[in-house]
């Protein structure tokens, strides 16, 4: 009997997680490699970076998910304006210490406090998606920092 690409794919969505259950490990998916400060040239709002992510059927009483600036770990990150996760919105920072302007080009560390992580587990899709856009709502700059999209065991 001939194996279709479909059901190929249909087996490995269903292996992961059992993958996922026979580790203690967390796993991470790179949302995006980060974005240098950017002056938004007065445009409005607007998609500057955004991905998509399978993550299957995962257990969330046994596993959290959460954006992070580092892959193994909670990190704050950083997204001037804001991140949406399968259209809910989540703030990128806390505040700014110099004139974003002042630092074009430069990473969003060197003037913006970034946020706690941001716990997503509640917001994966019934179909095991999860979409992430970062929005720049315009009229100043925006960046963001590198994100993962980090699976931990609870």
């Amino acid at each position: 009997m001939a194996t279709t690409a479909k059901q190929v794919l249909e087996d490995i969505h269903a292996a992961v997680p059992r993958i996922l259950t026979a580790t203690s490990m967390p796993s991470f998916y790179i949302v995006s490699n980060g974005c240098p400060i950017i002056d938004s040239g007065g445009q409005t709002q607007r998609i500057f970076q955004q991905s998509q992510f399978w993550v299957g059927n995962i257990d969330t009483a046994k596993f959290r998910l959460f954006l992070s600036s580092l892959p193994f770990t909670p990190a704050p990150i950083i997204v001037d304006d804001a991140v949406f996760v399968n259209g809910s919105m989540h703030g990128g920072f806390l505040n700014v210490t110099t004139d974003p302007k002042r630092h074009l080009g430069e990473n969003p560390d060197v003037c913006y406090t970034g946020v706690q992580p941001i716990d997503v587990t509640n917001e994966i899709r019934r179909d095991g998606w999860i979409h992430i856009q970062l929005m720049d709502m315009g009229g100043y700059t925006y960046c963001a920092s590198r994100l993962y999209l980090v699976v931990e065991p609870r």
